[in-house]
């Protein structure tokens, strides 16, 4: 195993499975309790676990502890897409992310936790 996948599990079990930004439980098989999902199919690509630099290596971010979160595939992918030069403020991006999967728009399967919520209420 190599030092970047080392940090993605030691933050993956830091922050009890939950993505830095959206919060959702991800998916990381090395680890029995985060192996399985009770997402749809469709929706358990967008939740595996990713190492995440807050820093991104393009800024010079480096494979180092304190610049490494874990972060579901689909909230990594969206931080850095389209943006070669600069990646957003890794604390406003979370801010912003929470901000839309309280609206139940942000995250695929964040939209399963938003109608889970609504038909716990009725």
């Amino acid at each position: 195993m190599n030092k970047l996948a080392k940090l993605r599990i030691q933050s993956a079990i830091a922050q009890q499975g939950c993505c830095f930004y959206c919060g959702l439980k991800m998916i990381e098989p090395t680890l029995p309790e985060l192996s399985q999902s009770s997402a749809p199919t469709r929706w358990r690509k967008f939740l595996r676990c990713t190492a995440e630099h807050l820093t991104a290596r393009q800024q010079q971010g480096r494979d180092v502890a304190p610049n490494i979160v874990a972060a579901c595939w689909w909230c990594n992918s969206r931080r850095h897409r389209g943006r070669e030069e600069k990646a957003p403020d890794s604390l406003r991006y979370r801010q912003r992310v929470q901000s839309l999967m309280k609206k139940g728009c942000w995250h695929p399967a964040g939209r399963l936790v938003v109608d889970l919520h609504a038909n716990h209420s009725r």
